[in-house]
């Protein structure tokens, strides 16, 4: 289920010692599972959620509107997270885990998985992982996601 979580990338410059927005609009499947993982809302939390750092940077400005340069950020649930922190964040691997049957046959057994097109919910977070720490190799520390969430 999609739900709108608005994000931004910023990259530290330090010699204006100040955060700049290099890329507006993060994520392009925004749901659930995401929300849960980053802030611990819109679902049932487990050990690996909840990773992000909950409300906005104090040197992050949002204006009137709700806009950051010109984006949304959405009405609540804002937080932040840096990219070092994001990409290397652990997921479970749920790919031993799914749910399976087993049915009987005369000749034997036969195992399958229940629903097996059907990826678990952490599959688009560890492409972002992937995609994130591919195209940003280098000191992913100087990099932060800040995000808000809209009803």
């Amino acid at each position: 289920m999609g739900c709108d979580i608005h994000a931004v990338l910023q990259e530290f410059n330090p010699q204006h010692n100040l955060w700049v927005t290099i890329l507006k609009d993060v994520f392009p499947n925004r749901d659930y599972p995401l929300f849960t993982f980053l802030s611990g809302v819109r679902g049932n939390p487990g050990p690996h959620d909840e990773i992000a750092i909950s409300g906005l940077p104090a040197d992050f400005q949002v204006d009137a509107k709700g806009e950051h340069d010109g984006f949304q950020m959405g009405e609540h649930s804002f937080g932040h997270i840096t990219l070092d922190d994001f990409c290397d964040a652990d997921t479970p691997n749920t790919a031993d885990n799914r749910k399976f049957a087993v049915e009987t046959y005369i000749n034997g057994y036969e195992v399958s998985f229940i629903d097996p097109s059907e990826e678990d919910e952490y599959h688009w977070i560890r492409q972002y992982q992937a995609g994130l720490k591919a195209f940003f190799p280098d000191d992913p520390g100087r990099f932060r996601l800040v995000f808000g969430y809209d009803s």
